[in-house]
């Protein structure tokens, strides 16, 4: 990481708006993607369109915790992934409810802004490592269903409008 004197304390401060966000951005990108696999689950699953139009708009409001369970549940991934989500919530969680908590911490600190900024980074990289992990589940619903990755777009799209190319 650079180091972040050379910089302005308000562009020091815009770091940490952005490393924030990037983060965050992220964590909200494995709550999508757990949402998308629990929907193409229920939409490949259920016959009744009512049925799965309710799933659909309960699932994308479920928080991650909520996500989470209802993805061990349906998929029954290994105590190492279940291990590694519950990881991700906390961190989720510290970004979401405290890191106002993190930042005000760290600004008794010299060079606060560069701690800040490694530790958000280094949350980004958590919640980005971990999404290839889910990638299998994907494939084997795939395969098991006969869904083609140009289906699964256009599913996602639906669920999901604007959606470039989903999760």
């Amino acid at each position: 990481m650079q180091d972040l004197r050379a910089f302005s304390a308000q562009e020091r401060y815009f770091l940490v708006q952005a490393a924030y966000g990037k983060a965050m951005l992220h964590a909200h990108g494995l709550e999508r993607l757990l949402g998308t696999l629990l929907i193409c689950r229920a939409t490949f699953s259920l016959e009744c369109k009512t049925t799965l139009d309710f799933r659909i708009t309960k699932v994308k409001r479920l928080p991650l915790g909520k996500l989470i369970e209802e993805f061990v549940e349906a998929f029954s991934p290994g105590e190492e992934l279940i291990e590694e989500l519950g990881n991700l919530l906390f961190f989720r969680n510290e970004l979401a409810h405290r890191v106002s908590d993190i930042i005000i911490d760290a600004t008794t600190q010299s060079n606060w802004e560069e701690d800040v900024v490694k530790e958000l980074e280094d949350i980004h990289s958590y919640f980005v490592d971990f999404k290839p992990l889910l990638q299998p589940y994907l494939n084997t619903f795939q395969a098991k269903v006969g869904v083609t990755e140009v289906q699964m777009l256009e599913l996602i799209r639906k669920v999901y409008p604007g959606a470039a190319g989903g999760g």
